[in-house]
C-alpha cells in the first residue's frame, strides 16, 4: 500500500452560515497583472513552502485523482523551471507520510513526517470518519532533513527529542530560523502542552512559548518574530471555526536562551466572524500577507495588512487576470524580494490547486497602498 487513503469525510453544516457578521472590514485591491503560474503538474497541494534564496520550492502533494486520497508525497523544484517540466518526488518509506516541507538556511529540506506503526491507518481512518478532521492516529511523528541533490536524510528528531511526552504527538509546521540555529513547530497538546516551541539545533534546549492554541509558525525574515494564527475552533459540536493573526516578539540572550512577548494583531473581543489564517511577512517591507475567508462556507483568499496591531485589511481579487482565480490561499515567501507564492485555484469546474507567484513588481505596487 502507497498511498493513506481515506474515507469520505462528515460535512458539519452552519445554520445561515452566509448570514453571519464579519467581525473586520476588507477593503478590494484588484490584481490584474504579475501573476505567474510556476506549477501545474500535480493532482492537489496541501501547501508551498520557498528556500531563503528564493531559487527552489517544495510542496506535499498527490499523484491520484481520487478525492478520498490525502496529500502525502513530497515534491520539489527549482524557480526558474518550466511550468511543465516534471518536480522531483523524494522516496519515502512505504506506508509513511509526508505532512509539511520547509528549507532551512543553506536549501536543503525538513520535512514533518509521520513514521507508520502496526494499526496507524486503520485508527486514522476510523478517527477521520467519525470527527471529519484528518488528525493522524498511532503513527510516530519526526522532523527529517534532506540534502536535495542526493534526496539522502542528513538527520532527523522524533517528538520525544522535541520535548513532548510521546513519539505520537504530531509535530506540525515546522520552519528553520534565518540563522539556522532554532526550528519552531507547533503541537495540538495530544500528549502533553498545546502550542508554539522552539528548538536549539546546537544545544537541544526546547522552549514553549505558552500554552495556546497558535498554528503554523512562520519566522519574519529577520528572525526577529514568530508569527502565527491563534484558532478558537469548535468544529466538533457544529459550531464555528475562527482564528486571528498573531506573532511572538523574541529577544535572544546567550547561545540559546529566548524570552518572548505574544503580540495579537488582530482584536478577538470584536463581535463577528473572523478566519485569518497563514502569516508570512515579505521581506524588507512592513507587508503581512494571509488567506482567510469572508464567511463559514465561503471561499479562501490571499489578504495583505501592515504588521500592526489593527491595521486596515485589504483583499486581492484575482478575477481581472486572464485566467481568473476563484480561490487562493497559503501564501510563502522567500527572504529576498522573489515574489510571493501561494496555491490557487482556477474559476471553471473541476479546477485543482496550482501554484502562483506574486512577482516583485506588484509588491512594490502593494507597499504604496497598503497603509
Amino acid at each position: 500500500m502507497k498511498k493513506l487513503v481515506l474515507l469520505p469525510l462528515i460535512t458539519l453544516s452552519i445554520a445561515n452560515a452566509s448570514d453571519v457578521k464579519l467581525a473586520f472590514e476588507y477593503e478590494k485591491i484588484n490584481v490584474k497583472k504579475d501573476t505567474t503560474l510556476v506549477d501545474d503538474n500535480l493532482n492537489d497541494i496541501d501547501s508551498v513552502a520557498v528556500s531563503d534564496d528564493g531559487n527552489q520550492i517544495c510542496w506535499i502533494g498527490k499523484e491520484t485523482k481520487r478525492k478520498s486520497s490525502y496529500p502525502i508525497n513530497l515534491y520539489f523544484k527549482d524557480t526558474s523551471s518550466k511550468v511543465s517540466e516534471k518536480p522531483t518526488k523524494i522516496k519515502k518509506a512505504l506506508l509513511n507520510a509526508f505532512t509539511k516541507c520547509a528549507f532551512d538556511n543553506i536549501g536543503n529540506i525538513m520535512t514533518s513526517e509521520l513514521k507508520w506503526r502496526p494499526g496507524a491507518i486503520v485508527n486514522t481512518l476510523y478517527h477521520s470518519y467519525r470527527t471529519g478532521d484528518f488528525e493522524p492516529k498511532t503513527y510516530q511523528s519526526v522532523l527529517r532533513i534532506y540534502d536535495t541533490q542526493t534526496n539522502s536524510v542528513i538527520s532527523e528528531v522524533n517528538a520525544l527529542e522535541l520535548g513532548q511526552k510521546s513519539k505520537k504527538e504530531f509535530i506540525k509546521h515546522p520552519r528553520v530560523s534565518p540563522d539556522g540555529k532554532w526550528v519552531t513547530f507547533y503541537t495540538m497538546g495530544n500528549f502533553g502542552t498545546e502550542g508554539v516551541y522552539l528548538y536549539h539545533v546546537e544545544t537541544k534546549r526546547i522552549v514553549h512559548l505558552g500554552q495556546y492554541l497558535d498554528k503554523h509558525p512562520t519566522w519574519s525574515p529577520d528572525g526577529s518574530k514568530i508569527l502565527f494564527h491563534h484558532q478558537v475552533s469548535n468544529r466538533k459540536e457544529g459550531g464555528l471555526e475562527m482564528s486571528y493573526l498573531g506573532y511572538y516578539d523574541l529577544n535572544f540572550s546567550g547561545i540559546d536562551t529566548v524570552e518572548a512577548k505574544r503580540i495579537l494583531l488582530d482584536d478577538m473581543t470584536k463581535e463577528g466572524y473572523s478566519y485569518h489564517k497563514h502569516p508570512a511577512m515579505y521581506p524588507d517591507t512592513n507587508l503581512l500577507f494571509f488567506h482567510g475567508q469572508e464567511k463559514p462556507d465561503g471561499k479562501k483568499n490571499i489578504y495583505v495588512r501592515s504588521l500592526e496591531v489593527n491595521s486596515k485589511i485589504y483583499k486581492l481579487n484575482f478575477k481581472k487576470l486572464e485566467v481568473a482565480l476563484k480561490k487562493a490561499k497559503h501564501p510563502a515567501v522567500a527572504r529576498n524580494n522573489s515574489g510571493l507564492y501561494f496555491l490557487g485555484k482556477e474559476d471553471q469546474e473541476g479546477a485543482k490547486y496550482k501554484i502562483y507567484r506574486l512577482e516583485p513588481k506588484l509588491i512594490k505596487n502593494l507597499k504604496n497602498l497598503v497603509k
